[in-house]
């Protein structure tokens, strides 16, 4: 029997039926097919499960019916994992489609009327006026607890398939899969021994450069690879196979050379903040073109308030000279998208906040803006450290949206590559 001690059967479970050999992801909502919403809850999802060293076969986005939900419920072989569709009104019937869909019953659980209670008294909010539908939860069944919300993860499932159904809200989902849920998975899908793949993160180079030097050593040809880009560099994952591990490692390393930006599968945001918690150092930014994503980027990861300490978005060339001190003269020498001016930028930004990195960026990001001198795309970095003041040229193509996303990304694999190569105790900022 799996034991797992955040879900609770709502009756005596000798065991649960061997988990179905199919495994796929179902994101419910109208919002997702309306354009209302984006689905990134699949995204992570898969990832979870990738790293456990299980497959996905399909990814679903479907309305919250009965027509739609009812037959899926109904296919053989498959474990599904949905988001969405157990909310509190009326156009939340997730839950109950699944119930008769499985043939099991909705039984009040008084353990989360009391948890939920709790949360709307700490929030200050009528603890009456709370949805009762809610603490509705299948009977047989299990439910796991949702620290953050009032929708728990729930179970169903028969001899046939099974079905885990998930709050949409991602850091409801998060919180749950981070609460024990994502280990029990790994247990009820019998997932393979972690540790099995490699990966590596370049910065700089383009998606088929980097699959042209892998590619080009005899055993990493053999492998099973995969290659993923994103605005902060393209991941390769290896899947070694009968291949030694070590020696694979070792291949990418040849391979990549100087620029292997870390063999870590995890966004570089999260590297960010992860090694300046340990080395004890705090970040600021000023921000044009990106105009706050870099500082969204930072701290949307847990643990960032220990290591950021602010940000500027300073658009407007005035604000830049009063707000950061850049010189006038500075900006009608060399123009806002100039390497002179992100280098002032970054060591305004660090004179005004006294964090021990600063960050700065700006460029053009269309759709008008761009010159035969500096076409659209064209953006700059700037990095203040005790070490100096350096400054990094871009060129990035795509829309508004990509290319604000895509210094986002050089931004941050800049920095932890600065980072990387600099002692961990930096010398004391000058008064």
């Amino acid at each position: 029997m799996i034991q797992n001690p955040m879900a609770r059967a709502r009756v005596a479970l000798p065991s649960l039926p061997a988990a179905p050999p199919r495994l796929r992801v179902v994101c419910i909502g109208d919002e997702l097919l309306s354009g209302l919403r984006v689905d990134r809850n699949s995204a992570e999802l898969i990832a979870r499960l990738s790293r456990r060293g299980l497959v996905v076969e399909e990814v679903r986005v479907v309305p919250d019916l009965p027509r739609t939900l009812e037959p899926l419920c109904r296919e053989e072989g498959w474990m599904t994992l949905s988001t969405g569709g157990l909310g509190p009104t009326r156009d939340d019937r997730t839950r109950d489609v699944l119930a008769g869909a499985f043939g099991v019953e909705l039984v009040h659980d008084e353990e989360h009327r009391q948890r939920f209670r709790a949360r709307l008294l700490a929030a200050g909010r009528d603890p009456d006026h709370g949805h009762t539908g809610q603490s509705l939860h299948p009977s047989p069944g299990l439910n796991f607890a949702n620290p953050v919300g009032s929708a728990d993860g729930l179970f169903f499932y028969n001899e046939r398939c099974s079905w885990l159904a998930l709050p949409g809200v991602p850091g409801e989902m998060r919180a749950i899969l981070d609460g024990g849920l994502e280990d029990w998975l790994a247990d009820y899908l019998q997932a393979p021994p972690a540790g099995e793949a490699l990966y590596a993160r370049v910065w700089l180079l383009p998606e088929q450069e980097v699959a042209r030097r892998v590619e080009a050593h005899p055993d990493l040809a053999a492998a099973d690879l995969g290659y993923y880009p994103s605005p902060d560099g393209v991941l390769v994952k290896v899947l070694p196979g009968k291949e030694d591990p070590a020696v694979l490692s070792q291949a990418l390393a040849d391979q990549l050379g100087d620029d292997l930006l870390c063999r870590d599968e995890r966004p570089v945001a999260q590297l960010v903040v992860e090694a300046l918690k340990r080395r004890t150092q705090r970040i600021s930014l000023a921000e044009s073109c990106t105009g706050g994503l870099l500082a969204a980027a930072i701290t949307d990861w847990p643990g960032s308030s220990a290591v950021f300490h602010g940000s500027w978005v300073v658009y407007d060339n005035d604000e830049k000279c009063r707000r950061l001190g850049v010189s006038a003269a500075t900006l009608d020498a060399y123009g806002a998208v100039s390497a002179e001016v992100v280098r002032e930028m970054a060591e305004g930004c660090r004179r005004e906040s006294g964090a021990d990195w600063c960050l700065s960026v700006s460029g053009i990001a269309g759709p008008d803006g761009g010159s035969e001198e500096k076409p659209l795309g064209t953006a700059f970095i700037g990095l203040a450290s005790p070490q100096g003041v350096e400054a990094l040229a871009c060129r990035f193509h795509g829309t508004r949206q990509q290319i604000r996303q895509r210094a986002v990304g050089r931004a941050l694999a800049w920095l932890y590559r600065q980072m990387s190569q600099a002692p961990e105790t930096l010398s004391p900022i000058a008064e």
